[in-house]
């Protein structure tokens, strides 16, 4: 029954993640206008952080905010992974490790898909936009774990 829970949850996790690589906004605005109702009731400390960067620097380092985001979610997966690690079973884990390996398969397409689109596009928000999408991706996965 575990085995069944396990492996639907690392194929719907899979879905999920690979649904969201093609998920690319308009615009800046058109993510802060979905994203308030949600973010209004908690915010992580992580896009708290980020948020400060953004609002600190200039249009030209929006990316090198993000990818201190996108660094902090590694860790947070991470640390969510080592935590699960010690409260499973090792038969238990190996799920886990299973599904972590299929994520960063679909991980790695994602980004290639991404970097591929903003590769064809000019202009400074297309490169947000994509460093942005990935951070939401494994925002998600992390908080999913």
């Amino acid at each position: 029954m575990k085995t069944i829970f396990i492996t639907l949850i690392a194929l719907l996790l899979s879905a999920l993640s690979f649904s969201l690589g093609f998920f690319v906004k308009k615009s800046v605005d058109d993510k802060k206008t979905i994203g308030n109702t949600l973010q209004e009731e908690y915010k992580h400390p992580i896009d708290i952080e980020e948020e400060q960067c953004i609002n600190n620097s200039n249009i030209y380092d929006y990316s090198l905010c993000g990818e201190k985001a996108e660094k902090a979610w590694e860790r947070e997966i991470q640390k969510n992974t080592e935590l699960l690690q010690k409260v499973m079973t090792k038969e238990e884990f190996k799920y886990i490790k299973s599904m972590n390996e299929t994520w960063n398969k679909s991980l790695y397409n994602q980004q290639d898909i991404i970097n591929k689109f903003i590769s064809t596009k000019e202009g400074l928000i297309h490169q947000t936009d994509g460093q942005n999408n990935i951070v939401q991706i494994k925002k998600q996965y992390a908080l999913l774990l």
